[in-house]
């Protein structure tokens, strides 16, 4: 992985030493003991590394400016030294994540040679090796975030904060939206449910009152023609009284001719014995009685005819009631009437 330029702490993998600058222009493994108030290290632990076009890099002191180097043609044990030229330097990633070995390639003999540490001691120069697969000849870089970054980065991270207080604020408000929506919601449902079950309701209501509305014109039609056959129920009774006192009538008007019939016969037995012509005289009347009495017969058979048809269909239109309107004279078997007409009409000399 390609490193990224800026300020870092090169610190030991095997003995966790980090690399120093002492003042006498050495270059040395030490450990952190005080600490300055702006960075929380020593500033001479503390190197700026550089990215050079050519893929090389350059590493330099940040307290006092001065470069890491080595001799023009180092060899093998040379020690690391401040300069004030610059050097260029090889910094590769290990096959473990994390660790980088620095070395030169400006060798009399072309072998590459690596920052390491022959012991753990305090102070203990660091010096080129050949070595590079070895943790004491491998280095951990970490990246130290100037002041100014620092700055920076705290007003980004404030204004994200802000950016995001904003944001949640807006998402709460949409919370606060979406629950009252949802309470909405559930209330509309609820209505919904209402609705739909006074729908029910009145569905079934609106059937009743058709099923309400069509007995009740079945039986407006069925009143219709009760007091159709009422009224002729009523003519019939009416016609059927009119008939009953014409029949009482004619009663009443038999009964007096049997009462004239009577007083004849009488002043027939009377006037017998006195005179053949007073003989004459009776079987003319009583012709003209007998042919009085069958005219009656005729109109009272006419009556009692029209009275058994009236009572026929009075007996029909009144499911099953029957107005029977009977005289004495009706209840009479005929047999006895005629037989006694026959008694009195026919033998008036007897």
């Amino acid at each position: 992985m390609d490193l990224d330029p800026g300020t870092y702490i090169i610190q030991n993998v095997m003995h966790q030493s980090i690399a120093t600058q002492l003042r006498e222009k050495r270059v040395v493994a030490d450990a952190d003991t005080t600490s300055d108030q702006t960075y929380g290290l020593r500033l001479e632990m503390l190197w700026r590394i550089s990215h050079l076009n050519n893929g090389k890099f350059t590493i330099k002191n940040f307290l006092t400016n001065d470069y890491a180097a080595s001799t023009t043609f180092p060899l093998k044990s040379d020690a690391i030294v401040a300069k004030q030229s610059r050097q260029q330097w090889v910094i590769k990633e290990t096959g473990f994540k994390g660790r980088y070995v620095i070395y030169t390639t400006a060798t009399l003999t072309r072998i590459d040679l690596f920052w390491g540490l022959a012991n753990d001691e305090l102070l203990t120069p660091i010096t080129l090796r050949d070595i590079p697969n070895n943790p004491s000849n491998q280095w951990v870089l970490t990246k130290v975030v100037s002041r100014k970054q620092l700055e920076e980065e705290t007003l980004q991270l404030r204004a994200t904060l802000a950016e995001l207080r904003e944001e949640n604020v807006k998402f709460r408000d949409s919370v606060d939206l979406w629950k009252n929506a949802q309470q909405e919601t559930f209330q509309l449902r609820a209505t919904v449910s209402e609705l739909r079950e006074e729908n029910k309701k009145l569905r079934d209501s609106v059937g009743l009152w058709k099923n309400a509305q069509q007995e009740t014109s079945q039986l407006h039609t069925t009143l219709s023609e009760l007091q159709e056959e009422n009224t002729k129920l009523r003519d019939s009774v009416d016609h059927r009284k009119t008939a009953q006192q014409e029949t009482f009538q004619l009663h009443a008007a038999l009964t007096e001719l049997r009462e004239e019939n009577k007083k004849i016969l009488d002043s027939v037995d009377r006037w017998k014995d006195t005179s053949a012509g007073a003989a004459i005289g009776a079987q003319k009347a009583r012709k003209r009685h007998e042919a009085a009495d069958l005219q009656l017969r005729v109109k009272l058979s006419e009556l009692q005819e029209e009275n058994a048809d009236l009572r026929g269909r009075a007996h029909l239109s009144n499911a099953g009631r029957s107005v029977e309107f009977y005289s004495e004279w009706d209840r009479r078997p005929q047999s006895l009437v005629l037989a006694g007409r026959r008694e009195s009409w026919l033998n008036p000399w007897h």
